[in-house]
């Protein structure tokens, strides 16, 4: 092929032009390759290869696609890399900071340790984005058995002197350069009678204790010496027979040259080394496509730091790899000068860990790689640190240490413009966050100090009124004698008739008293339910109680001193029964129920509670429920982690933007800061997908369907409520992804009848389904299908499950695509996602439970069937009472094998029956059987309903035909009066006049609606009128439900609107209505 030349390349003659996309297939062809692996971004010239190798009738290589792995805080693209080096923001091609093969390699990182990385990470067509720790991780792995030790003191901090008693001159020892390895070698140590340790070392001494000076032993500090609260010197003595070093504090450490002359010059000279941490040169881990590039670069990216370190380190060539003990691995990028005196230049290899690098002043582990953070030292005056202004200047600086004087001459002078940092942090935090940070100190510091207040305060009233005993005791009682003959008092009576009586104040001190107990009264205290049963709670209480009349100075007082009020605690509650009324106070009512119902216990984290195996089994009847189902439409059970990584998240905040302040945050790890915050999972998407990008190939690896039962973290504002709004909570979820959109949006109407199938078949509760509005439903999701449930005694809805269908939303975020299997090109699957939580048990709770408490629908029942023997007294003889347990046993296995019901035999013979039968009516257990002798003789048990009350003697033969029948009738009389209840409450409206009325009577609202989320504020702020729900909360109006499906509420407007139909807000909203849809208050 002859082309004419367009460019001038100083020829006249025609030439063929080798353009790369021509020149592959033809060269591949030519030279025998089967197959051309190529990245994807070449996948749309796939079609000109193909097309080339035919045209010129040569044999097709086949094209294999993989995708190119990105890097967390890093450019590939040579264009932007070129920018870095023309602006002078590097120093070169070879910058350790470029991701070039120079670069890297000058950073640290081995050949063997990236080709391990390669063989573990493999090929794949689903774009990834990877950290660059895990390509460290696998790099110490190759150097960490091979690199020497060496030992270097920071000089930042200065140097401490520590004199070494019994160290009476210097000598030589050999240890080994690998603990681990004797053939790497061996280096020569010198010992002398003072050597110098790091100040943040020094600062961790503690007089008396062993120190473990490392490749020495043990020293006891005998003397710290300290000017102005700074370490000066410390004494020490030779303690090497204890060779405990288990629990001592470790130090590297080096003789002071200033004294060591018999040794000879090359041990006796220290190095001064330069070592240059690098960062990376954005700021943000990922860089969107409309963001600059240029708007987030890292200017803060070079750390220097001077050290002094062992005399052998002048022998390092250029690229040797070492390990300074405490401090990380390092790279020689530049050996010391043989001219001119210059320091060693040494470049620090990150290891792949999580936490911050290791400094002095921590624990420490001889032969341990630096790959954790260790405690932090105690940080030394700014005045004492070196200044770094002059860090990358032309001009020498000096280090002085006692007795020693360090030149250092200046390295890199490509780096002068670059700020220097002076801290561990490559790069320094915003104003912003900086203000954050300080302000959050600060509220922490505030609070800290208030609640030390209270616990002191609280100390000293307790300390007021608890009863004296002992010396106390005679204390008071002599104080009480001296105060008698100073208080005037009220009555004739003369002073010696009230020896030992408790005298009262004046009546008008008692006025004073009364008035300031008054302003001080506890009462008016909110509290919340994890505080009402807090002793604390129940002593204030019972302070608020009405005090009886003060006795005069001439009514005899009490003697007795155990009659006095003690704060020994609360008494234990032994009412049974529950004291609030549904429709009185719902709130505290269901709080009763479910404490007294032994459902839930309170935490001492707020919003945060301990099902108790009286609710968790209703959970486990729900999993043994569904998971059949879900199982027959191919779903499989597998598991993810909780923890997603900051970087996972950021790929999700425009969906998860509901979440975002819900988000709990792990920032530490015991007193260690994490180096990047993890977050506990809001939900899994984040989670899973990337998964779904490797595992997903082609269409014949869908569709894919997955389910695991895990907990949820939101830290919610909102008030939290038992069940229904919790902080941490159990749930179901569902991911699936399809080929076809048909078949996703498929099964998004079946899970949504499973869910549906729960509340009906299980928990006896009706609810609409319905599809959630634009403003209601889940932001990563095309649309949000849903079941509401509506709660008759507060007049509000809960929303009780969800099935989303994402579309390819999440599939474009994660590049989940397969490969079509007619146009070969790539696709992006169709995704949903479902879920249901433990607010279903919530639910039933409010749905069903009455005023004697919690009452269970027989599915989910732990016990459906309590059996209870009766009559039992002290006539009752022992032949008579076995028989009537014989009797009662056998009836409880009969029931358990031949009717598979779950029952229980209460034989306890400490409580009266009257007492159980009040115990498992308020533990809500659907049926009761009594068995008496008066049954027995009759061939008959009683049974008693616990929805209904209904007492009804039946045969003891039906028993087993009976019982289940009666338990599967009270199941759908409690789902009928549910419906009869929802349905008597769900009005219908044209305006908000008639939306706000209809709301006021407790009822849900079908109203035609516009669907726009602008317009949907608004009814719900017009709505509100100042109405509160629940004390303490905001006024609350009427948000949607949902938008019913066609035909959903019998006898009700369902589905689309006419045209002619106005919006609910018309004339204030002038847009035709769009649908009929459900408003209402929500939990």
């Amino acid at each position: 092929m002859y082309l004419t030349a367009v460019v001038d390349l100083g020829v006249t003659e025609n030439v063929v032009f080798p353009i790369y996309d021509f020149a592959c297939p033809i060269v591949d062809s030519l030279e025998g390759v089967t197959h051309a692996l190529r990245t994807s971004e070449y996948n749309d010239r796939n079609d000109q290869y193909y097309w080339m190798c035919d045209a010129l009738k040569i044999r097709r290589p086949q094209v294999i696609d993989f995708s190119r792995l990105a890097l967390q805080f890093t450019l590939l693209s040579k264009r932007k890399l070129t920018w870095f080096v023309e602006q002078g923001l590097v120093s070169g091609w070879d910058d350790p900071r470029m991701p070039t093969v120079r670069g890297i390699l000058r950073h640290g990182l081995t050949p063997e340790g990236l080709r391990q990385f390669i063989l573990a990470q493999g090929s794949s067509k689903s774009t990834g984005t990877m950290e660059w720790d895990k390509i460290w991780a696998f790099n110490k792995k190759v150097i960490d058995p091979v690199a020497p030790r060496y030992t270097g003191l920071n000089l930042q901090g200065g140097l401490v002197p520590v004199r070494v008693k019994g160290q009476e001159k210097e000598e030589t020892k050999q240890t080994l350069l690998h603990p681990k390895d004797p053939a790497i070698g061996e280096k020569t140590i010198v010992l002398a009678p003072t050597v110098f340790v790091e100040q943040a070392d020094a600062e961790c001494f503690v007089e008396g204790d062993n120190v473990t000076f490392v490749n020495w032993g043990n020293l006891r500090i005998s003397k710290i010496h300290k000017m102005d609260g700074r370490i000066e010197s410390v004494d020490a003595e030779l303690n090497l027979e204890d060779a405990d070093y288990k629990k001592t504090h470790k130090v590297t450490w080096l003789a002071d040259p200033s004294i060591v002359k018999c040794v000879g010059k090359d041990l006796s000279q220290l190095t001064p080394l330069s070592c240059l941490t690098y960062g990376n040169l954005i700021s943000k881990p990922l860089i969107g496509k409309e963001e600059k590039f240029e708007d987030f670069i890292n200017r803060d990216s070079v750390l220097m730091e001077n050290y002094l370190g062992d005399p052998q380190l002048r022998n390092l060539k250029k690229g040797d790899i070492i390990q300074l003990q405490r401090k990380g691995f390092f790279i020689c990028d530049q050996p010391p000068s043989t001219g001119k005196e210059a320091p060693c230049v040494l470049i620090y290899i990150p290891d792949g860990a999580t936490r911050a690098r290791p400094t002095t002043g921590s624990k420490f582990k001889s032969g341990e790689a630096a790959d954790s953070k260790p405690d932090q030292p105690q940080q030394t005056k700014e005045k004492s640190s070196p200044k770094f202004s002059i860090l990358l200047s032309n001009v020498p600086y000096i280090y002085t240490v006692p007795g020693l004087v360090v030149e250092f001459c200046p390295v890199y002078s490509t780096l002068r413009n670059q700020k220097p940092a002076n801290s561990l942090i490559l790069s320094d935090l915003s104003p912003e966050e900086a203000a954050k940070r300080a302000e959050k100190e600060r509220l922490k510091e505030e609070k800290k100090a208030a609640r030390k207040a209270g616990r002191e305060k609280a100390k000293a009233q307790q300390q007021q009124q608890s009863p004296a005993s002992g010396e106390a005791s005679e204390m008071k009682t002599e104080k009480i004698k001296a105060q008698a003959t100073k208080v005037p008092l009220t009555s004739s009576e003369p002073n010696n008739s009230t020896m030992g009586k408790q005298q009262l104040p004046p009546s008008d001190e008692l006025g004073k008293i009364k008035t300031a107990a008054a302003a001080t009264d506890l009462s008016c205290i909110p509290t919340s339910p994890e505080s009402k049963n807090s002793p604390t709670n129940k002593q204030q209480q019972s302070k608020g109680k009405p005090e009886k009349k003060e006795k005069t100075a001439g009514e005899k007082p009490q003697k007795k001193a155990q009659d006095l009020p003690t704060v020994s605690g609360p008494k234990k509650q032994t009412r049974l029964g529950l004291e609030a009324k549904k429709e009185e106070d719902i709130a505290e009512w269901y709080t009763q129920v479910i404490q007294k119902s032994e459902m839930l216990e309170y935490y001492d984290i707020s919003g945060c509670y301990i099902l108790r195996p009286w609710s968790y089994f209703i959970w486990s009847q729900i999993q043994s429920f569904f998971d059949p189902k879900i199982t027959e439409l191919g779903v499989e059970n597998t598991y993810f982690p909780i923890f997603v990584s900051k970087g996972a998240l950021e790929k999700e905040k425009d969906h998860i933007a509901d979440f975002a302040p819900e988000v709990a945050w792990v920032t530490r790890s015991g007193s260690s800061d994490l180096a990047e915050p993890i977050a506990l999972r809001p939900t899994s998407e984040t989670i899973m997908y990337p998964a779904f990008a490797k595992w997903i190939q082609s269409h014949r690896d869908l569709p894919i369907k997955i389910n695991q039962w895990s907990n949820i973290v939101r830290w919610e504002f909102k008030h939290p409520t038992p069940f229904l709004r919790t902080r941490e909570f159990l749930w179901q979820e569902g991911h699936t992804a399809y080929a076809v959109k048909a078949d996703a949006e498929a099964e998004v109407l079946t899970i949504l009848d499973l869910y549906r199938a729960v509340y009906h078949d299980l928990l006896a509760v009706p609810c609409i389904r319905g599809r959630k509005t634009e403003h209601e439903k889940f932001p990563g999701g095309e649309y949000t299908t849903t079941v509401e449930v509506y709660v008759g005694a507060s007049g509000r809805a809960i929303q009780g499950a969800t099935s989303h269908h994402l579309g390819q939303n999440f599939s474009r975020i994660f590049d989940v695509v397969f490969e079509d299997p007619v146009t070969k090109q790539p696709r992006h699957v169709y995704q949903n996602s479902w879920g249901i939580t433990t607010r279903t048990i919530g639910v039933m709770i409010m749905v069903h439970s009455d005023n004697q408490g919690l009452v269970l629908p027989p599915p989910v029942a732990r016990y459906q069937v309590v059996v209870v023997p009766c009559g039992i007294n002290v006539k009752t003889t022992d032949e008579e009472r076995a028989d009537l347990f014989a009797k009662s046993k056998a009836l409880v296995e009969g029931l358990t094998k031949f009717s598979k019901l779950r029952v229980y035999l209460d034989d306890r013979d400490h409580v009266s029956p009257g007492w159980k039968f009040n115990h498992w009516e308020l533990k809500g257990v659907p049926m009761r059987i009594e068995v008496g002798f008066k049954d027995l003789a009759k061939g008959e048990v009683t049974t008693v309903m616990r929805y209904t009350g209904n007492r009804l003697a039946i045969p003891m033969d039906k028993v087993n035909e009976l019982v289940p029948t009666m338990l599967d009738e009270v199941h759908n009389l409690m789902l009928n009066n549910a419906i009869e209840s929802q349905n008597a409450h769900i009005c219908e409206a044209n305006n908000m006049k008639q939306l706000t009325d209809a709301l006021d009577k407790k009822c849900l609202v079908l109203a035609p609606f516009c669907g726009e989320p602008e317009c949907e504020e608004l009814v719900k702020t017009e709505s509100a009128q100042n109405v509160i729900v629940a004390p303490g909360a905001p006024a609350m109006g009427a948000k949607s439900l949902c938008v019913p499906f066609e035909g959903e509420i019998v006898g009700k407007k369902t589905g689309p609107c006419a045209k002619e139909i106005h919006c609910l807000r018309h004339p204030l909203c002038s847009k035709p209505a769009t649908f009929y849809t459900l408003f209402g208050r929500s939990y």
